[in-house]
C-alpha cells in the first residue's frame, strides 16, 4: 500500500502546550485504562484522549492508537478522515476544555471490509492495544474496547493530499471509490446496473433555503436511499446533487424499477416528517452495468446521458438507458458540431431554397418564400439534413441568430435580383422567437432593407402562431418595430397551434398562412371542409387575407378559389428549388403552371 508523503500526524499548538507538560511527563504513568466504548464518532472526528493518559502519553498515544488501527484497516480513514475544520471539541460526558490537536493523514481506500479487530502492540506504552470497530453505512465510526470508561472525546482527524475519500456531506465515498471498486472485481461485469440519481431543481433550494439546509437535502437524501439498499448494493455521492447507486447481482430492469418506487416512497415520507420543509422529486437514469466493460468513458458517457434524458422527462423521471436514443442523441451531436463548423466557415453547407407563392384568383407569381436548407459530408457522402431536425438543434444552441442572420441576407439579395423582373416582387422570411429572445433580429432586418433598398412592405416576416404565443416585452418590442416600418407580419402554419381569432387580432397581421396539413385535410374531409371554408370569411372580416398552404392538385386550386382565399402555395405551383433555378423558371413572372 502506498503511503503519501503527507500521511504523518501533528498537534496544533503542540509546541507550547508540549512545554508545559514536559515535567509531568517525568512523573510515573497511570496504567493505561482504554474505555468500553469511546464514542460514536463522524466522519469528521477520529480521536481519543482522557485526562490522565492526555498528561502522560499526549500526543504519542493518539498517534499510536490511530495510526496504528490504519495500518490495519485502511476503510476507516476511508469513511473518516475528511474533516476541513478542526475548531470542535467532543465530549463523552463532562464539559472540560482540553487541547483540541488534528492528525492529518493520507492512505490509499483498498479494502471492502465494514468491519474488523485491529491488533497493535506499542512498544513506547508498553501495552497491547485492541481496538475492535464497526463502520455503518452512514460512514460513522463506533470504536469499542472491552473495558474501561470514557471521560473526553477530544481533537479530530483532517485528510490532506491529492485525493479526497469520503465526502463531508453526506459521509459517502465518492467517485474515484466507485472506479475502484468495480475495477475490483475479480470477474468481468456481466450483470447488474448504475442507477444514476439526481434530485430535480437542487438549486433552488439551495437559493431559497441556503447552502446549509442544501446540505442537510444531500445528506437526508444520501441517508433514505441507503436504508432501501440490499447488503449487495452500494451508493457513493459523485458531485452536487448527483448519486450512484450500484448493482452488480440484479438479473433485470424490473429490479432497478422495484429499488426506485423504494426510494421514492422513503424520500416522500421524509419530506412529510419535514413538514413539508423542502419538496423536491428525484430522476433516475439507469444503464446496465456491463456497460463498464466498453471502456471508462464509453460507460461515463452512457451514464450521464441515462440521466439527462430522465431529466427530459420532466421532475421524478425514470429512464432505462436505450441504445437507439443514444444513437439519436449522438446524431445530435454530431449535426451541432457540424452546424457551428458551417458558421464559423462562411455558412459552408447552408443553402437558401424557395418556393412561389401565387395571387389565387390570377395564379401569378407575387413573391416567395425563403426556407434554410443544411447538408453535411458523411462517410456516406454528402447527407441533406431535414429542416425538422437541425432548425430545432439551431434555436436550441442559439447558432439561429447568425444562420438566421446569413439566410435573411441571402433572402433579401434575392428579392433585390427578382424585382428587376416582377417590381412587386415579395420575399417571406421566417423568424425564430430564440432570435427575438436573444438576438436584435429587427435591427438585423432594418440593415437587410437597407442594405439591398428594398421597400420595407417587399420583405414580409412569418412567425409560427405557437412561436409568440407569451406576448414578452422582447416580443411587443419587436412587432412594434415591424409596424412602425411598415414591414409586414405574417403568422404561419395556422391551424396547428392555439388557433383563434382573438389570437389574429392582437397580432394584426398582414395575412396568416393556413397550415398544409389542415389544407390537406380539408380537401379530404367534409367536415374539416366545412370548417376550413368558413374561417375565411371570419379572417376577411377583420381586414386580414389569407394563404393557403399545401396546394399540390388542380381541384384543391379551383376549391380555393371558390373560397376566395387570396394566395396560394405548394407543390402544385413548384417545389422550393434554389437560386439559380427558381430564377430560370419564375423570372418571367407569368402564370407559373
Amino acid at each position: 500500500m502506498k503511503r503519501n508523503p503527507l500521511a504523518f500526524f501533528c498537534l496544533l499548538g503542540a509546541v507550547a502546550w508540549l512545554s508545559s507538560c514536559s515535567a509531568v511527563r517525568q512523573c510515573k504513568a497511570p496504567e493505561l485504562n482504554l474505555p468500553e466504548r469511546m464514542a460514536d464518532v463522524g466522519p469528521d472526528t477520529l480521536s481519543v484522549a482522557d485526562t490522565k493518559w492526555w498528561q502522560f502519553y499526549g500526543d504519542t498515544l493518539l498517534r499510536r492508537i490511530i495510526e496504528r488501527t490504519l495500518s490495519h484497516n485502511k476503510d476507516l480513514l476511508g469513511a473518516a478522515a475528511n474533516v476541513e475544520r478542526m475548531r470542535q471539541l467532543y465530549r463523552v460526558s463532562k464539559a472540560e476544555q482540553l487541547p483540541v490537536f488534528s492528525a492529518p493523514v493520507y492512505a490509499e481506500y483498498e479494502t471492502n471490509d465494514y468491519s474488523g479487530e485491529s491488533p497493535v502492540r506499542d512498544p513506547e506504552l508498553g501495552a497491547k492495544l485492541t481496538a475492535e470497530w464497526e463502520l455503518d453505512l452512514w460512514g460513522k465510526l463506533r470504536w469499542a474496547r472491552r473495558q474501561g470508561n470514557a471521560e473526553y472525546l477530544v481533537g479530530c482527524l483532517n485528510e490532506t493530499g491529492n485525493k479526497r475519500r469520503a465526502d463531508n456531506v453526506t459521509g459517502l465515498l465518492g467517485g474515484p471509490e466507485f472506479l475502484d471498486y468495480l475495477r475490483a472485481q475479480k470477474d468481468p461485469i456481466t450483470k447488474g446496473f448504475f442507477m444514476h440519481v439526481g434530485i430535480d431543481d437542487f438549486g433552488a433550494i439551495n437559493s431559497s433555503r441556503g447552502a446549509d439546509y442544501g446540505n442537510y437535502i444531500l445528506k437526508s437524501v444520501a441517508g433514505c436511499m441507503k436504508e432501501c439498499l440490499s447488503d449487495k448494493q452500494r451508493i457513493y455521492h459523485l458531485v452536487a446533487d448527483q448519486y450512484v447507486i450500484v448493482d452488480l447481482e440484479a438479473s433485470s430492469a424490473e429490479d432497478a424499477v422495484a429499488l426506485k418506487e423504494k426510494i421514492t416512497d422513503k424520500l416522500h415520507n421524509f419530506i412529510v416528517t419535514e413538514n413539508y420543509e423542502a419538496i423536491f422529486s428525484i430522476s433516475i437514469g439507469v444503464i446496465d452495468a456491463a456497460t463498464f466493460c466498453e471502456g471508462t468513458e464509453e460507460c461515463r458517457k452512457k451514464f450521464e446521458f441515462a440521466l439527462k434524458q430522465a431529466k427530459s422527462m420532466g421532475k421524478n423521471g425514470f429512464y432505462i438507458f436505450d441504445q437507439d436514443d443514444y444513437e439519436v442523441f449522438l446524431r445530435k451531436g454530431r449535426i451541432i458540431a457540424t452546424l457551428r463548423n458551417a458558421i464559423v466557415n462562411h455558412y459552408d453547407g447552408f443553402e437558401v431554397y424557395y418556393q412561389p407563392i401565387v395571387d389565387c384568383q390570377s395564379e401569378q407569381i407575387i413573391g416567395a418564400e425563403a426556407l434554410m436548407r443544411f447538408s453535411m459530408i458523411t462517410e456516406e457522402g454528402r447527407e441533406f439534413v431535414s429542416p425538422m431536425e437541425f432548425i430545432p438543434l439551431l434555436e436550441e444552441t442559439g447558432l439561429i441568430i447568425p444562420a438566421g442572420r446569413y439566410i435573411l441576407n441571402e433572402a433579401a439579395a434575392m428579392c433585390c435580383e427578382m424585382q428587376k423582373y416582377i417590381p412587386d416582387f415579395r420575399m417571406n422570411v421566417n423568424v425564430s422567437y430564440v432570435q427575438i429572445l436573444q438576438g436584435n433580429v429587427e435591427r438585423d432586418i432594418l440593415d437587410a432593407i437597407q442594405k439591398y433598398s428594398l421597400q420595407p412592405e417587399c420583405l414580409c416576416v412569418e412567425m409560427t402562431e405557437s412561436g409568440f404565443m407569451d406576448m414578452t416585452p422582447s416580443f411587443c418590442k419587436f412587432r412594434k418595430t415591424l409596424d412602425k416600418n411598415g414591414i409586414p407580419f405574417v403568422i404561419d402554419d395556422f391551424g396547428t397551434g392555439y388557433s383563434n381569432l382573438h389570437c389574429i387580432r392582437d397580432m394584426n397581421p398582414s395575412y396568416v398562412k393556413m397550415d398544409r396539413d389542415f389544407t390537406a385535410k380539408a380537401m379530404n374531409s367534409d367536415r374539416d371542409y366545412e370548417l376550413y371554408k368558413n374561417i375565411i370569411p371570419m379572417v376577411h372580416s377583420i381586414n386580414v387575407r389569407i394563404c393557403a398552404e399545401g396546394i399540390e392538385e388542380k381541384e384543391w386550386l379551383l376549391k380555393m378559389k371558390e373560397m376566395k382565399v387570396d394566395y396560394l402555395q405548394g407543390y402544385y405551383f413548384g417545389r422550393p428549388c434554389g437560386k439559380e433555378q427558381f430564377l430560370q423558371q419564375y423570372a418571367s413572372g407569368i402564370n407559373v403552371k
